[in-house]
């Protein structure tokens, strides 16, 4: 599932947010979500006073009194984009599934479900092999666009295009309707491109210039050592980039596409068809399988018939030139031919991320075969690492943080009887997810090899894209995953009301049985408070309590609520990181739930601590329970990221810089400078705070 698709239908509170397509470059990476190596330094405590500034003032700059010596103990690999706290879990997954893996590899008897993995691991691990078959699998399609010669023949060729998971002027998938949650139907969206922001691709600063230059290069080699003619690539590569140039003109504001309402445009297929006649809708949909679909949310319109434009005036070359390089640019580059691989790396991971080395091969495989057939990995590992009462523990942490959110909003002075009704019955439908395996058996229908990597991943994508379009037109499906249980963080989705806890979030640091409760509701509390509110912010409380579009708010109530979430707005715009300031608008939803959920977790970690009579005087590492939590807090977002990515994430990403993140939320709750014996008027305790939830 893409990063932009996952971003808009739900929203992650896991540390990082990286793009799909860098998987092969990272550990277990997803939307919201990175491993990074085993920390060189040591195991990280939940709370670890070794990565704390304590000649920091906590009152002042409470992330650096926090994580001020977590870069000098766990710098950036150079073969990462970022360190995290969040690689002490990775590293514990990553080690259980080489295990199974290695063992599922190995002669002897193994069920189709063990052999599917030891095949597909070893046939990754095989470089002679890769480059023994080189593009062979993937020659019937490069072959079929080259072969294009009309554009009436451009549905198929993108339907076919699409069904290997590769993105060519747009994508489409199947999504609950979000009038009627209880259906699927199809939606159409924007496509994301290599240079990933509209700054990078419009901006006549001279980086951005030579930015763009090194992308149309990276073009014109991926093409040629694809077969094409060396000196012509060069010359298609500028038109492509022209081309990209053009659709991204037409992306709207990031902000927009966070806007459930914004975003929704209903069209039956003879609407679409009439609105852009070029891309023969019915023909696209019946090549990925669907015959006809009876509703199709358009996210922007304008975007697609800006598409219809740009293949109406594009040549035939620029055209086939345009979907070789998107389907070259959508494979791992962990199961292509070294000399592409490389090449893929040289861009995406040293150019755009900042990275100086690529990452082991071993790994990379780790996160491709999770990431291609997320079922059978997900199974065995949570099989082998956890066990049904940890999971009730994290349950029973849930079930106090829904209570504190119940509990705050029958104290809202703001709110009115009505919604607050409405509100308690949103938070009692919602569906919560702990390491929850995805029930679809579906996978022995893949069939691979040991030594095709590039030919078993093509299978693999046909199948998730085979499952994904078979939902359109169905009643939703409440129990399907939009990610692998085994990554790290955690998400929600408005349409489901679902908040969906993963393996890596409940494993040290970010949770441990022999820790305190304080700290563990510093860490995972909070990252569960900070989804469910997700259902409450200025996206989600949009839907109702079925996971529809509704407006369920009395006017004045929503009036108000829209003046609180303008603090944040405001307050947040002022964070700024170089030359540039966060976005408010963008990263509201986001700054609405850190905030919330660190008050929700911090309520009930009382209430808990309370049950267990342990004083509020005590300490623990020479902290009180209050100091403990929000402490474990800060740590949760330790960690540096690389300038090129940084400026992304700052351009695009809705969440916020992490030490925003942390000083944004603290600053908003006086039993923080109560707990620090902060003074009014210090950067953490201002006169003014923000509140919603």
């Amino acid at each position: 599932m893409s990063f932009e698709r996952l971003s808009a239908s739900m929203t992650c509170s896991a540390r990082n947010r990286l793009l799909i397509k860098f998987c092969s470059l990272c550990l277990f990476s997803a939307v919201g979500s990175a491993q990074q190596l085993q920390p060189s330094a040591g195991t990280l405590r939940p709370l670890d006073p070794r990565v704390m500034d304590l000649g920091a003032d906590p009152c002042v700059d409470f992330a650096k009194f926090a994580c001020g010596n977590f870069n000098k103990l766990y710098p950036i690999r150079a073969d990462e984009m970022e360190s995290s706290p969040g690689a002490s879990s990775g590293a514990q997954i990553r080690a259980a599934l080489k295990g199974i893996l290695v063992n599922d590899a190995s002669p002897g008897e193994h069920t189709p479900e063990e052999r599917l993995l030891g095949d597909y691991y070893t046939a990754c691990m095989d470089v002679d092999a890769v480059d023994a078959k080189g593009l062979t699998a993937l020659r019937p399609l490069l072959l079929a666009i080259d072969a294009f010669s009309d554009k009436s023949q451009l549905p198929a060729l993108l339907a076919e295009i699409q069904m290997v998971q590769g993105d060519s002027f747009f994508r489409v998938y199947a999504f609950a309707d979000e009038l009627h949650a209880n259906q699927t139907i199809a939606v159409v969206d924007q496509a994301g491109f290599g240079l990933q922001t509209g700054e990078n691709y419009m901006s006549k600063d001279a980086k951005a210039v030579a930015l763009r230059q090194q992308y149309v290069a990276h073009i014109a080699a991926l093409l040629a050592l694809s077969g094409k003619n060396a000196q012509h690539s060069r010359a298609v590569a500028e038109n492509i980039v022209s081309l990209e140039v053009q659709l991204v003109g037409k992306f709207p504001e990031p902000a927009i596409r966070r806007d459930p309402v914004a975003r929704y445009h209903a069209f039956t297929l003879d609407e679409l068809e009439h609105l852009t006649p070029a891309l023969g809708w019915r023909k696209y949909f019946a090549g990925i399988g669907v015959k006809y679909p009876i509703k199709i949310n358009v996210w922007s319109p304008a975007y697609i018939q800006r598409v219809e434009e740009v293949i109406n005036t594009s040549n035939l070359e620029t055209l086939r030139s345009f979907l070789r390089w998107r389907v070259l640019s959508s494979i791992p580059g962990v199961d292509l031919p070294v000399a592409l691989d490389d090449e893929k790396f040289s861009f995406e991971g040293r150019i755009m991320l900042g990275m100086k080395q690529q990452a082991p091969r071993e790994r990379r495989c780790l996160s491709s075969i999770t990431s291609d057939i997320p079922g059978p990995v997900s199974s065995a590992v949570i099989h082998q690492m956890f066990s049904a009462d940890e999971i009730r523990s994290v349950d029973q942490m849930v079930a106090q943080v829904e209570a504190a959110l119940t509990h705050e909003i029958d104290g809202l002075s703001w709110m009115g009887p009505d919604t607050k009704l409405q509100a308690k019955r949103k938070v009692d439908a919602i569906t919560n997810n702990i390491v929850r395996l995805d029930p679809w058996n579906g996978w022995s229908a893949v069939t691979v090899t040991q030594n095709d990597p590039l030919a078993n991943y093509l299978k693999a994508a046909q199948l998730n894209a085979q499952r994904t379009f078979q939902r359109i037109g169905q009643p939703a499906d409440k129990t399907e995953l939009a990610m692998s249980p085994i990554y790290s963080g955690a998400y929600w989705t408005n349409s489901r009301l679902s908040m969906n806890v993963n393996a890596g979030s409940i494993l040290p640091p970010s949770y441990d049985a022999t820790s305190t409760i304080a700290t563990n509701y510093g860490h995972l509390g909070a990252v569960i408070g900070h989804e469910i509110t997700h259902g409450f912010d200025n996206s989600g409380a949009h839907y109702d309590y079925t996971g529809s579009l509704a407006d369920w708010w009395s006017a004045d109530d929503k009036r108000k609520f829209d003046e609180k979430a303008s603090c944040f707005v405001q307050e947040y715009s002022n964070f700024a990181e170089g030359d540039l300031h966060v976005n408010g608008e963008l990263t509201l939803g986001e700054n609405i739930a850190d905030n919330g959920g660190l008050r929700l977790a911090y309520l009930a970690m009382l209430e808990a601590v309370a049950k267990k009579r342990i004083a509020l005087a005590d300490r623990a590492d020479g902290f009180t329970p209050e100091q403990q939590f929000f402490i474990a807090f800060g740590q949760e977002y330790c960690g540096a990221t690389r300038p090129e990515r940084e400026r992304v994430l700052m351009l695009t990403d809705p969440h916020s810089l992490d030490q925003f993140r942390v000083n944004g939320s603290v600053q908003n709750m006086r039993q923080f400078g109560n707990a620090f014996s902060c003074k009014v008027g210090q950067p953490m305790m201002p006169a003014k705070t923000c509140q919603i939830w």
